[in-house]
């Protein structure tokens, strides 16, 4: 009987994070690529199971500003428009990248820099 519980625990491992304790099916299994360690769709990033072999460069998926395309928001304080390849201009005047909406000088204050 201890040898099927250690098959199961093979095929259904437990998150790595001590605080989750979630049996990971094959399809919701993710490794960390720096400690190796099997964790759940909510705990497998660097930053959400504080992983010990991380490198001390800076990682660009712990910056909160910034999304999945890692080009961030709009440089206009007030603004939260996400930016991406399709709505993004970088002003030649102030060297900021701003929105679509606040890409003429007028706009957003442009203030050389």
């Amino acid at each position: 009987m201890i040898k099927n519980n250690n098959i199961f625990d093979e095929i259904f491992p437990l998150c790595s994070e001590s605080i989750c304790g979630e049996r990971l099916r094959p399809t919701n299994r993710f490794n960390c690529k720096y400690c190796s360690k099997v964790f759940c769709s909510e705990h497998f990033k660097v930053y959400h199971h504080k992983c010990e072999k991380k490198p001390k460069e800076k990682i660009i998926e712990t910056d909160e500003n910034l999304n999945k395309t890692g080009f961030g928001k709009c440089a206009d304080c007030n603004c939260k428009t996400k930016l991406h390849y399709s709505n993004k201009f970088d002003c030649i005047v102030c060297k900021k990248t701003y929105c679509l909406t606040h890409r003429f000088d007028f706009s957003h204050n442009c203030i050389k820099s």
